[in-house]
């Protein structure tokens, strides 16, 4: 039997977006043509993500050797391999678990364990990137050398490297492997959520409604009006499901994603709750700063660019118009009629549904053939 390492992010809290990414590679094994023996990873800690039972396991990733022992390595979605992701995040938490931590020695344990340093060719070759982004690559960080080769000698030798978006997808190719198309998707676009419904807790609501969350941009009350304004004209109930808030969880996911999948049309500004509806076949109002820089893993740069790469740029609000609008009741008429009018275009809707599941088999066509 085939043995496959998945090196995951720490899922922190538990939060419904990390565990729609970590649930989804379960949904691709179960779709390969031979049973594997999958192992979970996380370089920061041991981790249960429980539910009735404990649904996975993630084992610390303290040494290589215990990745080299498995037939594939597959870095799983998120930062992983972006220095900022290691200077932002995973050197904050070390300081975190232990304020003595020498971080020279947290660097150099990322480059070893995420195969970026010291790494054979044969092991390398081994390497399945997927999900994955560096979107937040600039010059500063690829003019240090050691970041720059390590970066470039994984990504050319690696079995395959298909990223989550279009930016990441050219980066790879200038950098590594400028013969190949790098773009793949995001990793939770595969989840199969119909195996979640056995946890699901709550009933979904009656009638048709409008589902809302925010929490990542900004100007929270102003959404929040927005999102009840739109509900309004649309003769929608308004339904908040809080996917930033408690409980959190496999059960809170199922439930969450229950609501969604029966709503009319979403409102957020948070990153994967925006992709989840997609995948479930349900509008988006997608919500972010348009001035956003990309100085973190929570840029809303990250959603403008998913919204432009499945062809739905009309249907993401910049938060300055949102608030230039507030200015008048005239205003916020011309802006609520232009923005809803998108909602009505049926073609343009089916087109972007259309594409998000033209990405979602194409890439994961490309990930069974590298794992098989």
């Amino acid at each position: 039997m085939k043995k496959i390492a998945v090196v995951c992010a720490y899922p922190a809290g538990e939060n419904p977006g990390m565990l729609s990414v970590d649930l989804a590679f379960g949904s691709v094994a179960r779709t390969l043509p031979e049973p594997v023996e999958v192992n979970y990873f996380c370089g920061e800690g041991p981790f249960e993500l429980r539910a009735d039972q404990t649904l996975l396991q993630y084992q610390h990733l303290a040494r290589r050797e215990q990745l080299l022992s498995h037939d594939r390595i597959v870095y799983w979605g998120d930062f992983l391999h972006w220095i900022g992701y290691f200077e932002n995040d995973l050197k904050y938490r070390a300081s975190r678990r232990d304020p003595g931590a020498d971080l020279e020695q947290v660097r150099n344990a990322w480059y070893d364990l995420f195969l970026l340093e010291g790494a054979s060719a044969a092991d390398m070759a081994k390497v399945v990137v997927f999900g994955s982004t560096l979107y937040g690559l600039d010059a500063r960080q690829l003019a240090a050398p050691r970041y720059h080769q390590a970066l470039g000698t994984l990504y050319r030798h690696a079995s395959t490297v298909l990223m989550r978006d279009q930016v990441s997808a050219n980066y790879v190719s200038q950098i590594a492997r400028d013969e190949a198309n790098a773009f793949g998707c995001d990793c939770a676009l595969l989840l199969d959520p119909a195996p979640l419904k056995a946890y699901q807790k709550i009933e979904v609501p009656p009638g048709d409604y409008l589902v809302y969350s925010v929490g990542r941009s900004g100007a929270n009350r102003a959404l929040q009006g927005l999102a009840a304004e739109i509900a309004q004209r649309r003769r929608l109930k308004l339904v908040n499901i809080d996917w930033l808030g408690n409980p959190l969880g496999v059960p809170a996911l199922a439930d969450r994603l229950a609501v969604i999948r029966g709503a009319r049309l979403v409102v957020t500004d948070i990153y994967h709750m925006g992709v989840s509806a997609w995948r479930e076949g349900v509008p988006v109002l997608g919500i972010g700063q348009g001035a956003s820089q990309v100085h973190g893993t929570l840029s809303d740069k990250k959603k403008e660019i998913f919204f432009r790469q499945i062809f739905a740029s009309a249907y993401y609000l910049f938060v300055e118009e949102i608030l230039q609008a507030y200015a008048s009741n005239k205003l916020m008429d011309a802006y609520l009629t232009r923005v809803l009018a998108g909602l009505d275009r049926k073609p343009d809707l089916d087109f972007i549904f259309t594409t998000v599941r033209r990405q979602q088999d194409a890439a994961a066509r490309k990930l069974r053939a590298a794992l098989a």
